[in-house]
């Protein structure tokens, strides 16, 4: 079976001027386009992982739910949360990603899987050009995964200090397209409307994405 977990803490784009319910929204359209990538696959289970214990939360849960998304709320260590809920921790891969990542897409996991099949243990993982750690995939669960805060990964440097205490090969993989994470509005409207590349693995959810730049077109011209 392969595990995909989905960092979904808020805010997905750190903006006080954009409303906490666009911020949700913009949340679930992150994930639905990184299911997108997935979905053709279907021996996955995907997860979100969430901090976040808000009733407004619990509206996103309700929607990605009918997606098959399930959502995991880290109230206690993950490694016990995952034990106590799927148990059978051989035989498996489990890749971790941040829910705002752009530029997976379909091939990108197909060359991740298949860099998991081997005999060793391993743990490749992938960084933006900034330096920061945007997923990880395992062929094995160990205690890894209590050591690292799932829900806000890290800077390369200490990442590669916490794995290099576990027996296991560390990997970093580059895939054919770059792997881009928008720190506000106008570098998500200017990456999506870049058309040199494949912006988003679901073309449907351009509209969307639209709707909120004309809505918040004042606030990326300030």
């Amino acid at each position: 079976m392969n595990y995909l977990f989905i960092s979904g803490v808020l805010p997905v784009i750190p903006d006080s001027r954009i409303d906490l319910k666009d911020i949700r929204h913009l949340q679930k359209l992150f994930i639905k386009n990184l299911f997108a990538a997935i979905v053709p696959h279907q021996d996955f289970v995907v997860t979100v992982l969430t901090d976040d214990n808000s009733p407004e939360y619990s509206e996103l849960s309700d929607e990605l739910l009918t997606e098959g998304i399930r959502i995991l709320t880290l109230n206690k260590s993950f490694y016990n949360q995952f034990l106590k809920n799927d148990g059978n921790t051989t035989s498996n891969r489990y890749i971790f990603m941040k829910s705002c990542l752009l530029g997976f897409q379909r091939n990108s996991l197909l060359k991740l899987l298949s860099f998991l099949e081997s005999e060793e243990e391993v743990c490749h993982y992938a960084t933006t050009t900034s330096g920061e750690v945007v997923l990880f995939a395992m062929n094995r669960f160990n205690g890894f995964l209590n050591k690292m805060d799932l829900t806000n990964l890290t800077n390369e440097q200490k990442f590669l200090r916490t794995a290099s205490g576990y027996d296991m090969r560390i990997d970093k993989i580059h895939f054919g397209s770059n792997l881009f994470i928008p720190s506000n509005l106008a570098e998500l409207q200017k990456y999506i409307s870049d058309r040199t590349h494949e912006p988003l693995n679901d073309p449907s959810l351009y509209k969307d994405f639209n709707l909120l730049f004309i809505e918040y077109k004042p606030v990326m011209e300030s």
